[in-house]
């Protein structure tokens, strides 16, 4: 059983405590108290159910009671002053009184089913990244990783993203891509993976049509886990940027169109400029001879992310990264006409005009 308040996660059955996306250490007997005042929350619980809960009725001081009880209140933020969650009645006990949701598992199959059903936009989840490695910082890096990724991927309007918290069930496990789409109603799953090399970071990131389980998009990025946060906002400006404009070549590819509904609905289009621009890392050739591929793959995997966060801010789209090029377009506002043939909109192409 799961049990979700404020920004928590208390999962009874994996024995895990989550805030948000980044899990919580808790020592055992703590754990056990929590969850205790949680699933009895319905009343005030006393010191001899605790102590028949938890030590299973030996005794125990009342000072190391007080301390495991004080422990519970600091992993959900809380405190014996402010009592928000966990309130003492004098001579009586103590209550947990914050609002609390229960939920079989974390994923709320049917809501979420409905919800990107009912959506018109294409929907595209954020799986939980797997870390390839024995260090447990490195775990909080890649969920910190999927959160930047998944906030990245919500400023797309046309896109409708799942919200991280819904798959934390999934950490660690083996997923069924086209048995996972077929129940929620998704379209487009990513996934990955960290590691760790060293000082040095490697992050691979690859996206999946949930229906067919083809790859559309793969890459890798390296960085530097003395820099995590500088390291996190690039690689999710950089995903975020391939993906816009893999799953828009996708959605075209669908024959749907990504429109404003109020534009379909009065059969107007929307004229814009479409810009086109070919970026190459000068000196590739030289850098090829002289490295080996190891190296250059590195140099070259700093240079498409470089290159992806910097179009970004621009409001610009990767098409295509090879080798040491790199294929840009960018899409001008323009102006709304009506569509003769009353059909999809239209792309108009004037003279590239220079990002500034």
């Amino acid at each position: 059983m799961q049990f979700s308040f404020c920004e928590y996660l208390l999962d009874t059955n994996r024995r895990e405590l989550w805030r948000g996306t980044k899990p919580i250490a808790v020592e055992p007997q703590v754990f056990d108290i929590l969850a205790y005042l949680v699933q009895h929350r319905d009343r005030v619980v006393t010191k001899d159910d605790l102590l028949e809960a938890v030590w299973g009725g030996r005794i125990v001081s009342g000072s190391a009671l007080i301390t495991r009880i004080n422990a519970a209140r600091r992993a959900v933020g809380d405190s014996g002053a402010a009592q928000r969650l966990i309130r003492t009645l004098p001579r009586r006990g103590v209550r947990f009184i914050a609002e609390v949701k229960e939920q079989v598992t974390s994923l709320d199959f049917a809501a979420l089913q409905g919800a990107a059903e009912f959506s018109e936009k294409p929907s595209i989840v954020v799986l939980p990244f797997q870390n390839l490695s024995d260090n447990t910082e490195l775990q909080y890096f890649a969920d910190g990783l999927v959160e930047e990724i998944i906030t990245a991927l919500s400023r797309i309007r046309w896109l409708f993203v799942i919200a991280g918290n819904s798959t934390l069930t999934y950490k660690g496990q083996q997923i069924d891509v086209k048995r996972f789409g077929r129940e929620l109603g998704l379209r487009y799953v990513l996934e990955g993976s960290v590691r760790k090399g060293g000082d040095r970071l490697r992050i691979t990131a690859q996206l999946r049509d949930a229906a067919t389980v083809a790859h559309l998009w793969a890459d890798q990025f390296d960085g530097s886990l003395h820099a995590a946060l500088e390291v996190q906002e690039r690689i999710a400006s950089g995903v975020a940027g391939s993906i816009e404009a893999t799953l828009w070549a996708s959605e075209r590819a669908r024959g749907l169109t990504i429109a404003e509904p109020a534009l379909e609905r009065c059969g107007m289009a929307e004229r814009r400029q479409l810009t086109i621009m070919l970026c190459d890392l000068v000196g590739s050739t030289a850098l090829a001879g002289r490295l080996d591929p190891e190296d250059l793959h590195m140099v070259l995997g700093a240079y498409h992310a470089a290159v992806a966060e910097e179009v970004g801010h621009f409001g610009g789209y990767v098409t295509k990264s090879m080798g040491g090029g790199s294929c840009l377009f960018w899409i001008s506002q323009g102006s709304r006409r009506r569509c003769r043939t009353g059909g999809a909109g239209r792309v108009g192409l004037g003279r590239p005009s220079r990002p500034t």
